[in-house]
C-alpha cells in the first residue's frame, strides 16, 4: 500500500473522487482546510462587516471546499469500510460531530463499498449545488424573522434571502436595515429622498395625498407564542385564549405607482396613528411595519428605539424569496416547517 500523500492540492484534488480511500491523518488535515474560509467568515462578519472583496473570496473558498469534503468524509467511511448512508447522519444537529470523531479514531470494519452507486452520485450531485449556493452566498444573506412588524407579508418564523447587489430602492421594496443599535431589522420603504409622510387616523398620506386602503378579510392565527423569542400576538378582536383564533384588520394598501401590499391594524387612535408630516431628506428613506400597529419604525426616532430616517448606507439589501419558514421556537423542528411558504416571493 503507496503511503498517503499530503500534498494539499494532491489531497485537495482526491477529494472529488468519491471512490477512493482516506486515512485519519488526511481527514484531519483537509477538514482544517476547510476550517479556515469558516473561521476567516466569522472573524469578517464580527469586525469587518462591511469589507465586500473579502466576504466575497472567503464564501468562494468555502464553494471550492464544500465537495472534496465530503468526498474526503465518504473516501474514510470506505477506509473503515462502512455503508455510505452512515453521512446522513451528518444532517442530525450535535450527532454530526460524534460522526466526525468516530471517522477519525475508528480502525477498519468488514465491508469495502468503494463503487459510485447511485445514491452516492445522488450525494455528488447534492453537494455540487451546495457549493453552488455558498459561491453565490457573497450576493444575498438569510435573514430570520424574529418579531411580528411584518406580517402578514413575513411571518415570525420566515427565513428571508436578502440580496445585496442593489444599490438602488424605491418605495413599495422590502429590506434590511442596520438601526442605530446595530439590530438588523426589517421595513418596507413608503418614502424616499424629498417625499413628505405623514400617519392621519392610521392612514398614510404621501406627499400631501392619501395612499387609497381597501379592507379584505381578517388576517387570522392562533394565540400562541411565537418564535423563539416567544412573541405574544395582540388582536383586534380582543383577549382570546390560547389556541383561539387571534384576528387583524386586513386592508390592500396602494402607492401612487400602482403597487399593492397588505398591512394590518390593530387599534385605533394609537398614538402612532397621527403624526406630523415627516420630510425625508435626501438619501434617506422612511420605512415602516405593514403590521402598522406592532412597529417600532420610522415613526419613532432611533432615541427611542424607532428607526427615524433611514440612511441609504444603512439599507442591506432587498428582500426577494422567503427560504423556508417554520412555526415554533426552532428550525430544527421539521414538523413546524410551513411548506407552502418555502420559496415564496416577498411582496
Amino acid at each position: 500500500m503507496a503511503k498517503p500523500t499530503f500534498n494539499p492540492l494532491k489531497l485537495y484534488i482526491r477529494g472529488y473522487d468519491w471512490t477512493g480511500r482516506t486515512s485519519r491523518r488526511e481527514l484531519l488535515l483537509f477538514l482544517g482546510i476547510c476550517v479556515v474560509p469558516q473561521l476567516g467568515l466569522m472573524y469578517q462578519r464580527a469586525a469587518l462587516p462591511d469589507h465586500r472583496l473579502l466576504e466575497t473570496f472567503l464564501w468562494l473558498l468555502v464553494a471550492l471546499t464544500v465537495v472534496p469534503m465530503w468526498g474526503h468524509l465518504l473516501r474514510r467511511v470506505n477506509e473503515i469500510r462502512w455503508p455510505g448512508w452512515v453521512l446522513l447522519l451528518m444532517f442530525v444537529p450535535y450527532l454530526a460531530l460524534v460522526v466526525v470523531l468516530v471517522l477519525l479514531v475508528k480502525g477498519r470494519g468488514q465491508r469495502r463499498l468503494y463503487e459510485l452507486t447511485a445514491f452516492r452520485s445522488l450525494g455528488f450531485g447534492l453537494a455540487c449545488i451546495l457549493a453552488f449556493l455558498c459561491l453565490t452566498r457573497a450576493f444575498w444573506e438569510p435573514f430570520a424573522i424574529v418579531g411580528g412588524s411584518m406580517k402578514p407579508n413575513l411571518l415570525v418564523g420566515d427565513v428571508v434571502a436578502v440580496g445585496k447587489v442593489s444599490n438602488s430602492f424605491d418605495r413599495g421594496d422590502i429590506v434590511a436595515l442596520k438601526r442605530a443599535d446595530g439590530q438588523a431589522v426589517m421595513g418596507r420603504i413608503i418614502g424616499i429622498g424629498g417625499d413628505t409622510v405623514q400617519f392621519k387616523d392610521g392612514r398614510v398620506w404621501l406627499n400631501d395625498e392619501q395612499l387609497s386602503q381597501e379592507q379584505i378579510d381578517p388576517f387570522q392565527e392562533v394565540m400562541e407564542p411565537q418564535g423563539a423569542l416567544r412573541h405574544i400576538p395582540r388582536c383586534t378582536n380582543g383577549a382570546v385564549g390560547h389556541g383561539a383564533v387571534c384576528e387583524k384588520d386586513r386592508y390592500i394598501e396602494t402607492l401612487p405607482d400602482g403597487q399593492a401590499y397588505e398591512v394590518l391594524n390593530i387599534y385605533d387612535r394609537m398614538p402612532s396613528d397621527d403624526t406630523g408630516v415627516f420630510r425625508v431628506p435626501a438619501d434617506h428613506y422612511f420605512i415602516v411595519g405593514d403590521n402598522r400597529d406592532n412597529a417600532a419604525d420610522s415613526r419613532y426616532a432611533a432615541q427611542v428605539n424607532g428607526f427615524g430616517m433611514v440612511p441609504h448606507a444603512a439599507v442591506i439589501g432587498q428582500a426577494h424569496r422567503i427560504l423556508y419558514s417554520y412555526n415554533g421556537p426552532s428550525a430544527f423542528s421539521v414538523w413546524n416547517w410551513r411548506p407552502a411558504r418555502i420559496l415564496k416571493a416577498v411582496k
